[in-house]
């Protein structure tokens, strides 16, 4: 059986077209967990109408963000598969089908593509022509491909067995509300050894939303940022035959871009003192923490325009 958990959060506006991406799926051996976080829309009352197929299971929560809530269904799974589905997006059709042919003994996880969709919800169908491949065991070219965003840069990439996640509850609810899937897969890979396998096919349909939480901005993406930068620079300091490889890393790169995007000098937040004096204290403390000033200087000066810098840096 294959579990597929979703978080939802006020999604009554697409809601139903994700559960409809499940229902019509070929493989029938599915269990689908809509676990809410409290949502304050009509979402429970949409999946009501569905709750007629027993494979279905609803569960209400007070809202505690997406980690804690992944888990919540995670615990009340019966299936040998692991799936993450978010609420706004779908399943292409056939992709259990293809899970399932890929997914044998000899593997932890399999990863596919995913598919961009409009609000059209034109999802194309799946190739048959996909191929399998199975990646190295060596520890480090997977961490490094991981944090390339090569693979399981999101929990949604890939179906896990399930298994080699129940007992990782501490790295699985990090509380991150940045990174926090690529953090998961990162901790995942380094406390065991897993045997991957990726799969050609685009077998989830993302979104593009422009009212998800991820595209959203607000004074609380400042904390999260920072809360980000902190664990990577905490789980450096756990590994340190890793942590020269984080200087490239795109997890990285996206931390400091989103800072970067949301303190612009001419955004309202970063007028904040506060702010501003926070902002220094956190480029300084994961630019000497995990890189040699060689690369700080390369990595500021390619993602980073100069004017910028020097605002971040002598802003009083």
């Amino acid at each position: 059986m294959i579990s597929i958990i979703v978080p939802v959060y006020n999604a009554s506006r697409y809601i139903e077209d994700c559960i409809r991406s499940v229902l019509s799926q070929t493989f029938r051996d599915w269990q689908l967990i809509l676990v809410d976080d409290g949502s304050t829309d009509n979402s429970a009352e949409l999946i009501n109408n569905y709750l007629s197929d027993p494979r279905l299971k609803y569960i209400y929560k007070s809202n505690s963000g997406v980690t804690e809530t992944r888990w919540q269904g995670l615990s009340k799974a019966d299936g040998d598969l692991i799936m993450f589905l978010d609420a706004d997006d779908m399943l292409a059709p056939g992709a259990l089908d293809i899970v399932n042919d890929c997914f044998d003994n000899s593997i932890d996880i399999l990863v596919f593509k995913m598919q961009s969709v409009a609000n059209s919800n034109q999802v194309m169908d799946v190739n048959d022509d996909y191929v399998c491949e199975n990646i190295s065991g060596d520890r480090i070219i997977q961490l490094d491909m991981i944090l390339s965003g090569k693979i399981l840069s999101c929990v949604w990439g890939g179906a896990y067995r399930h298994s080699i996640i129940s007992d990782c509850k501490d790295i699985f609810c990090n509380r991150l509300r940045i990174g926090e899937d690529t953090m998961f897969n990162l901790e995942l890979a380094t406390k065991k050894p897993l045997r991957i396998r990726t799969v050609s096919a685009e077998l989830y349909a993302y979104r593009c939303n422009p009212e998800s939480v991820t595209r959203s901005v607000n004074p609380a993406k400042f904390d999260a940022v920072k809360d980000a930068i902190d664990y990577l620079d905490k789980y450096a300091l756990r590994n340190p035959d890793i942590s020269s490889r984080l200087s490239g890393s795109k997890a990285f790169r996206k931390l400091l871009l989103w800072s970067t995007f949301m303190f612009h000098p001419e955004n309202e937040y970063y007028m904040d003192k506060n702010i501003r004096r926070d902002m220094r204290r956190l480029y300084s403390k994961a630019f000497t923490r995990l890189y040699s000033y060689l690369r700080v200087y390369l990595f500021v000066d390619l993602f980073l325009s100069s004017w910028l810098s020097q605002k971040l840096i002598n802003r009083q």
